[in-house]
């Protein structure tokens, strides 16, 4: 049996690569709407989360892999979901 020391040593199939992708596409149009609803600028809840304002940029844009943790973050601090952000 092999163990995997680190993340770093998963590999994917294109399949699961590319649906990973849209995942990502669809979390950051979520944030990006819920964002806007409340009228708040990306440097505002960037500050807010502990991330810069660029990588709050590219996680609405889906181009960024983050943490759960940031994830968590902007659900609490949009009051949301998390079923409703990754839906």
């Amino acid at each position: 049996m092999t163990t995997i020391t680190s993340y770093a040593e998963i590999t994917f199939s294109t399949a699961v690569k590319r649906a990973l992708k849209a995942q990502l596409k669809t979390i950051g149009h979520n944030l990006h709407q819920l964002r806007l609803a409340r009228n708040e600028d990306i440097g505002t809840v960037a500050h807010a989360v502990a991330i810069t304002p660029a990588q709050l940029a590219k996680i609405e844009e889906g181009r960024l892999n983050f943490r759960l943790g940031i994830l968590f973050n902007l659900c609490d601090y949009f009051d949301a979901n998390l079923e409703d952000i990754v839906k």
